[in-house]
C-alpha cells in the first residue's frame, strides 16, 4: 500500500473515533492508541500518529488533499507553491530547513483528490511569476496577492 493509501486509511480510521483518551462521545467509536491502531491497519505508528495530530489540530473542516502556499518568514519576495495531504502539511514544511529563518504558511485550497490537486497547482503556477520555470518557488507581487486572497483559505483552527 502507498504511503498516500495509509495515510487515507489511517485518517478515516481515526475520524470516526475518540481521538483522545479524555474524549467520551457516543458516537463515535472508542479511543485506540496509536500502536494497536497501527497493528490492526498494519502500518506504522508514525503514520497514525501523524493523522491523529492533523485531526485533533484542524479537525475534519478541509479537504485531505491541497495546495498550500508558504514563504519563509524573512522572505516577502518569493512564495513556494505545493501539494500535499492534510496529514504531511506538518512534516513537508518543518523538512523544509534554513539555518536563520522559519517557514510561514500563506494558505491551504482544499481539493478532492490527489488529481485535483495536482491540477490546480499546475493552474495557480501557469498564472505566477516563477523564479525558474522548472520549479514551484513564484514572485510575490500583485497578481500573487490576488490569487491567495481568491483561491487560499486559512482555516481558523489551523496551526503547524
Amino acid at each position: 500500500m502507498s504511503r498516500k493509501s495509509k495515510e487515507r486509511v489511517a485518517y478515516d480510521a481515526l475520524k470516526r473515533m475518540n481521538l483522545t483518551r479524555d474524549n467520551n462521545d457516543p458516537e463515535k467509536d472508542p479511543y485506540v492508541p496509536n500502536r494497536d491502531l497501527a497493528e490492526k491497519l498494519g502500518m506504522g505508528q508514525a503514520t497514525i500518529s501523524r493523522a491523529r495530530h492533523a485531526l485533533l489540530n484542524r479537525g475534519d473542516k478541509i479537504g485531505f488533499d491541497l495546495v498550500y502556499a508558504w514563504r519563509w518568514s524573512g522572505d516577502k519576495k518569493h512564495a513556494k507553491i505545493g501539494v500535499t495531504t492534510i496529514i504531511g502539511l506538518d512534516t513537508r514544511l518543518a523538512g523544509t530547513f534554513h539555518p536563520t529563518d522559519n517557514t510561514k504558511l500563506l494558505g491551504v485550497t482544499e481539493c478532492r483528490d490527489r488529481e485535483e490537486a495536482k491540477k490546480h497547482e499546475r493552474d495557480i503556477l501557469n498564472r505566477l511569476q516563477r523564479t525558474r520555470p522548472d520549479r514551484e518557488w513564484v514572485i510575490i507581487d500583485d497578481a500573487f496577492n490576488e490569487m491567495i486572497t481568491k483561491a487560499f483559505i486559512m482555516p481558523p483552527n489551523f496551526s503547524l
